[in-house]
Order: C-alpha cells, then structure tokens, then sequence
C-alpha cells in the first residue's frame, strides 16, 4: 500500500472505506493492501476489486499529487498497461475539509482598499489585489461546480482551474506571472512590481470572476454564436476580433486569436480536428471531459483510463466523495 503522511492516514482510511464500500455495492470483492503478481510483486495494491467480468487496481492518493507519488502512478500505470488484464482506478481525496465560499463583498472591499494604499505601499496594494483575486478564482470555480478546490499555492491554484477548463492556458500564464511576483513579496525578495496598466486588468479581471464573467474562449465563441447564428464571417464583412474586444473588455489578445479563428474556420465543419469535449453539447459534461483529457497528459496517463472514471461517475477524478 502506498504510503500516506501520519497526518493523512484518519482522511486517507475513511475514504478507502467508502472506495470499497462503492465497489462491494456494484459487486466486487475488495482486497487491500494485496501485493501484485510477480514480477511486480514489489507493489503492494491500495486496493483490488474483484468480479467475474473485471479485475481493477485502485489506487488512492492524496489530491494534491506529488513527484514521489507521480512516479508510483506512472509505474502503476505501466504495469497495468504492459503486464496485466486490469483496469486502473484513480481515486483521489481532499486533504482538508472544503473551505468556505468566498464572501464576494471582501473581493470588493480588498480592492477598494488597494486602490486607497497605492500610493503609500504599492507592494501592499498588490497584495491586497492579488488577494481579492485568489478570493474571486475561488468562487469562479463554485460557479463552474469545479472539484471542491481550496486555498492553495497561488501558482497551483491558477494550474488547477486551467486544467478544469475554468479559465484558457493563455489566462493561466498570464495570472502565473502575477502569482509569482506575489510569491516574491510574501517571501521578502524584491519584485518587479506590474505596471498600472497591468494592475487595472487585474483588478477588473478580479471583479469579472466574482461575478462569474471571465471572457473564456468558449464564452466568447457561444456569445458570437447566439448574436450572429450561423452567418458567415466573411459574407457579412465585419471585424469579429474587434466586437469581441468591445463586448469582452478584459480578454486576453491571445484569447480573442483563439476565439476568432475558430469562428471562422467554422468549428462544426467537416474536416476540422475537435477535441471530443467540444462536441459535447451540454456543459457539464464538456467540462468533466475536457478534464479527462487534460488530466491525462498531466499524469501520464492513458486518456481513456480517465474518461472511463468520468464516465462511470463512479469515482470522480481529483475529487472527494
């Protein structure tokens, strides 16, 4: 059985229980801490599940996945692929109680109060800014029925709505780069401090979030799709990047390139690679696949061995029960 911190093993034992009991309910028998066959017999299992049909290797980490455990699941992974007729489970279980939501009227009052510091600490009013942020990030992804996320390294957390689809790539880099001059500050080295002109996107970038109205690609393409239907770009003769900017005023130029030649490739045309989590109409289910398959590739995994744990909703990928 892979190892758990002393200061996880009451979390770490309550949700196995609750693993085995979902697939005792479903009919299998469940072993724990088995050792696997040889030659991998150095791997002591989380767990088995066993019925007629299947055999599956379940493997229970912590959400907050590090190196050392990445390079077991990568292992695992390997061996199930290359030396045994299973299927790997991955399930996951928060190291914390969920937070609480984020009170969006201390968003508000943290950046009114930067804005009255400026002048006096510049370094404070960032913090303050940056703060309101983090706050509205958090409350963007309860908007967006996200995995229960929490306060985390800012940089993490940034990578984390990323890889839900909460916010683009482009979004992602951008805030990394604010996070990292907060984590300067908070760990008393000197920083570049961001332009006004930076800080003022930020700021109203923060409120956007609060109110869940970060301009995403796909916001912009579904905005452009209900305004002008199905109408050629090219007949109709207008400036599709300029209306995006006028209607999504803290969008990303990158964003806008993205949303803009998607439009006008035509995304439902014949003969366009798509993503399989863009066809799929209904939101939640594009969201939960499109975590799959960005998950995939953060983990090394299989891109279907995380689809199927979507699609079972049986366990939910970086999730808790």
């Amino acid at each position: 059985m892979s190892q758990q911190p002393a200061s996880h093993r009451g979390t770490y034992s309550r949700f196995l229980e609750k693993v085995q009991a979902r697939y005792e309910a479903d009919g299998f028998t469940v072993s724990l801490g088995e050792r696997l066959p040889p030659p991998n017999d150095d791997f002591f299992a989380c767990a088995i599940a066993r019925r007629n049909d299947k055999t599956i290797l379940v493997e229970i980490l912590p959400a907050n996945i590090f190196k050392a455990r990445r390079k077991r699941l990568d292992r695992l992974a390997e061996i199930v692929e290359s030396d045994l007729d299973w299927q790997l489970d991955i399930a996951t279980y928060p190291i914390d109680p969920p937070p609480p939501n984020p009170n969006r009227d201390d968003i508000t009052r943290r950046i009114d109060e930067a804005k009255g510091v400026a002048s006096a600490s510049p370094e404070a009013a960032f913090m303050l800014t940056w703060s309101a942020t983090e706050g509205a990030l958090l409350a963007l992804s309860r908007d967006q029925d996200t995995p229960d996320m929490r306060p985390s390294q800012p940089r993490t957390l940034v990578h984390d709505l990323s890889i839900h689809g909460v916010i683009s790539d482009n979004l992602s880099s951008e805030l990394d780069r604010f996070a990292r001059v907060r984590d300067n500050i908070a760990h008393g080295l000197s920083a570049d401090l961001p332009s006004e002109d930076q800080i003022d996107w930020l700021t109203r970038f923060a409120l956007a979030a609060a109110k869940d109205e970060v301009p995403t690609i796909e916001a912009m393409t579904d905005w452009h799709d209900s305004e002008y239907g199905a109408q050629s770009p090219t007949e109709a003769n207008y400036d599709i990047g300029g209306i995006l900017r006028q209607r999504f005023e803290i969008a990303l130029e990158d964003d806008i390139a993205e949303a803009v030649a998607l439009i006008e490739n035509g995304r439902t045309e014949a003969g366009l690679k798509l993503e399989p989590w863009e066809l799929e109409p209904d939101p939640e289910r594009r969201r939960l696949l499109r975590y799959g398959t960005r998950r995939s590739k953060e983990l090394g995994i299989r891109p279907e061995v995380v689809a199927a744990l979507i699609e079972d909703y049986k366990i939910e990928a970086s999730s808790h029960t």
